[in-house]
């Protein structure tokens, strides 16, 4: 017996959406009888001149460790089955204008520079806005230079290099926020 639901909800703008989202994403599993067990003998422990915090914490630290699974967790845990799947792919563009920092390890030729130790270089890489700045008229004669970001991030992708168009339907998240 699964005891599963379905539950459906309106959305009429982002902000409900997300809001909702993080709502249902932190709704609590009813705590069982073993957790109610051990909360009711923590209470009942407190000693005379404890503070209420020493005792929340302890029954914190008691709970907290051990938490409950529903059924299908459970079933998806012993048939060695992933708790979530996603059909979509996700990309980011950050929008504050930082890049990503590159660290390579390199071994030196030279007998003298830092004992033939192994050395690091880094380098930054070009990120999704710096391919967005530089775009212009594809090999094929394709131009794009009309297209928004959005659009832009959804269509193409860098491969070895070169703007390529994406084989799959992707989601494109910004952060920060607009």
């Amino acid at each position: 017996h699964w005891r599963a639901n379905v539950d459906l909800q309106i959305i009429v703008d982002l902000d409900a959406c997300a809001r909702y989202m993080a709502k249902y994403a932190c709704k609590f599993e009813t705590m069982s009888k073993s957790a109610t067990a051990i909360f009711q003998k923590v209470v009942s422990r407190i000693t005379e001149g404890q503070t209420v915090q020493s005792a929340l914490r302890s029954t914190t630290l008691r709970t907290t460790g051990n938490r409950d699974y529903s059924g299908q967790e459970t079933s998806h845990l012993l048939l060695s089955l992933p708790l979530y799947s996603c059909t979509y792919t996700f990309i980011t563009i950050n929008l504050d204008g930082s890049r990503a920092v590159r660290t390579c390890r390199y071994r030196s030729n030279n007998d003298n520079d830092m004992d033939s130790k192994a050395a690091y270089s880094t380098a930054t890489q070009s990120s999704l806005m710096d391919h967005y700045e530089s775009r212009g008229t594809l090999e094929d004669g394709t131009d794009i230079t009309q297209l928004n970001l959005v659009t832009f991030a959804e269509t193409y992708t860098m491969v070895k290099g070169k703007l390529r168009r994406r084989n799959k339907e992707v989601i494109v998240r910004t952060f920060p926020f607009p």
